[in-house]
């Protein structure tokens, strides 16, 4: 109870420098003094910045909540459910890897179509191109590896071990994101020791 805030916190969220300074100082027994910083502004969300939604500014919280629900439900229906029963309808015809490839394949495609060109989506006669897009993405990950990655392990396995090999093959399939996500995190990290 009596312990202080973390300094991060305490700089960052509550905005006090000061505090942060004084705290760490008392953990680190150095004396510290606080440097006044103009925090950087929070970037845009995605949806927002493609005028698809409002701002977060013109509406409430529960309005807010509401229309982002509705977008993704429109996204989710026009794009992820069509994917999975386009996988249940060709998985036998056209095979689970050849499924898989094409679904990598074709995401990679659109996100660097939305990536490369990004400000171009952000004008607003744009932005139904953007969404359509975004949707497709979603519609090849679930015509693709969402599906597969599911399918796959279920038949593969002996039947006495389906389950536990397909939890450990889940398991790994979660690692790999871990292990992705905090690589992709550090390399996208500067290697410059001189900087801060």
């Amino acid at each position: 109870m009596k312990m202080p805030e973390t300094a991060r916190y305490t700089a960052l969220v509550a905005k006090n420098a000061k505090q942060a300074a004084a705290d760490m100082s008392k953990v680190l027994h150095v004396d510290l003094e606080a440097e006044e910083e103009k925090p950087e502004p929070f970037p845009e969300g995605y949806l927002t910045a493609i005028n698809w939604i409002p701002k977060a500014e013109e509406m409430n919280a529960i309005h807010e909540v509401y229309r982002i629900a509705r977008a993704q439900t429109l996204i989710a229906l026009c794009s992820t459910v069509p994917g999975y029963w386009f996988t249940v309808l060709f998985i036998d015809r056209m095979g689970r890897f050849a499924i898989q490839l094409m679904g990598f394949f074709f995401m990679t495609v659109f996100m660097f179509a939305l990536a490369i060109p990004y400000h171009h989506w952000t004008l607003k006669p744009n932005r139904i191109g953007f969404v359509i897009m975004y949707s497709l993405t979603f519609f090849f990950a679930n015509f693709g590896p969402n599906a597969t990655t599911f399918v796959v392990p279920a038949e593969i396995f002996p039947a006495r071990l389906r389950s536990t090999c397909h939890g450990i093959s889940a398991a790994a399939g979660k690692a790999g994101a871990i292990v992705g996500a905090f690589g992709f995190l550090y390399a996208a990290q500067s290697q410059d020791k001189n900087q801060d």
